[in-house]
């Protein structure tokens, strides 16, 4: 990664970021897939149940609107992740 070598001290903060963010949305991700089920027409969830579990993808897809992204936390779950429905 030589180019990493040639970035100035914010390109790297910047670079390492996004990274991050990076990371966040891919976890993100998955916890949508996990969840994709719930709101299928087929479901046999009851509609209060689907209405939970909506809100709940709705926050996990506004997770990274203005989130504070600390480059120095590797640990994903410092961040503030919605709690699933029971």
């Amino acid at each position: 990664m030589e180019y990493l070598d040639k970035m100035t001290e914010a390109e790297f903060a910047e670079f390492m970021r996004q990274d991050r963010l990076r990371m966040v949305r891919d976890k993100r991700n998955a916890l949508l897939a996990e969840c994709d089920w719930t709101q299928a027409v087929d479901s046999p969830l009851s509609d209060s149940k689907k209405t939970e579990w909506a809100t709940y993808r709705q926050a996990l897809r506004d997770i990274t609107n203005g989130i504070n992204i600390d480059v120095n936390d590797t640990l994903l779950d410092s961040y503030p992740w919605p709690e699933k429905p029971t």
